[in-house]
C-alpha cells in the first residue's frame, strides 16, 4: 500500500507539473502572439500615417511650384508692365500705380514665405538646426510674434525625421495662429537621457488640454502633429505652467 501511495503521489505531481507547463505555454505563446500582432499594427499604422504624410508632402511641393513658377511669375510680370506703363501717366495716377506696385510686393513676400513653408528649400543642404533658425527668423519677421529656438542637442537623424520634426514645429506654430491668441513662443531642444531627447513648446496663449484637443480637435493640424510625434515613437505630456502652455515631446535616439 504504502509502495502504491507513492506511485499515485509521484503521478500526481508528475500530471500537475504537466499540467502547469502546457498552462505557462499556453500563456507564453499568446502573449507572444498578441504582442507580435501589437507590434505588427503598430508597425502598420505608422507605415499608413507615414504613407499619408509622405502623400502630403508630395502635395505641398506641387502647390509650392505652382505658387513659384505660375502666380510669382505672374506677378512679376504684372509689376513689369506698371511699371513701363506708369512713365505716361499723371502724378496722381503714377502715385496709385506706386502703391499698387507696393501692394503686390507684399503679395509677393506672402507667397514667397508660403512657398518657403510648404517646401524648406536648405534642410538636405544645412540640417535641421540652420533650417529652423533661417524659417523661424522669417515667420517671427512675417507675423511679428516672438519665436525664440534653443539648441542644447539635437541626435543624428535621417532625413525624413529631420522633416517631421521641422513640419512637428511648424504645425504646433500654424495651429497657434489660427487658432489661439498667442504672440511669444519659445521651442526648445535638450538631451534626457542616454536614450531620449526632447523637444519643449511653450505659448504664451490661452490654456488648453493637450488629450481633450486631440479627443475634440476636428480639423488636421494637431492630428498631423500627434501623427509625427508617434512616426517618431515619442510621447507627448503637458506640463503645468503659470502662462500659457508648455507641451513636452520625448523622443527615443534611434542609432
Amino acid at each position: 500500500m504504502e509502495h502504491t501511495r507513492h506511485i499515485l503521489n509521484l503521478y500526481y505531481w508528475i500530471g500537475f507539473s504537466m499540467i502547469l507547463l502546457v498552462v505557462f505555454l499556453i500563456f507564453y505563446i499568446s502573449h507572444f502572439y498578441y504582442k507580435t500582432l501589437f507590434s505588427k499594427q503598430k508597425n502598420l499604422q505608422h507605415q499608413m500615417m507615414d504613407e499619408v504624410l509622405k502623400s502630403r508632402e508630395s502635395e505641398q511641393v506641387r502647390i509650392a511650384r505652382d505658387l513659384h513658377d505660375g502666380v510669382l511669375g505672374d506677378l512679376a510680370a504684372i509689376r513689369f508692365s506698371l511699371n513701363l506703363f506708369k512713365n505716361q501717366l499723371s502724378t496722381d495716377q503714377q502715385n496709385f500705380i506706386i502703391q499698387t506696385e507696393e501692394q503686390l510686393q507684399k503679395i509677393t513676400q506672402e507667397i514667397r514665405g508660403l512657398c518657403h513653408d510648404l517646401v524648406p528649400p536648405i534642410l538636405e543642404t544645412v540640417g535641421l538646426v540652420k533650417t529652423l533658425q533661417t524659417v523661424l527668423e522669417e515667420k517671427a519677421q512675417r507675423t511679428g510674434k516672438k519665436i525664440e529656438l534653443q539648441i542644447d542637442y539635437v541626435p543624428v537623424l535621417s532625413t525624413i525625421d529631420e522633416l517631421h520634426i521641422l513640419r512637428l514645429v511648424q504645425e504646433w506654430l500654424a495651429n497657434h495662429f489660427q487658432h489661439n491668441r498667442s504672440d511669444s513662443f519659445c521651442v526648445v531642444f535638450s538631451p534626457l537621457d542616454k536614450e531620449h531627447w526632447k523637444i519643449v513648446l511653450t505659448d504664451n496663449g490661452e490654456k488648453f488640454n493637450w488629450k481633450q484637443l486631440m479627443q475634440q480637435s476636428q480639423g488636421l493640424g494637431w492630428k498631423n502633429l500627434q501623427a509625427r510625434v508617434m512616426i517618431l515613437q515619442g510621447v507627448v505630456e503637458q506640463n503645468e505652467v503659470e502662462l500659457g502652455n508648455e507641451i513636452e515631446i520625448t523622443i527615443p535616439v534611434r542609432l
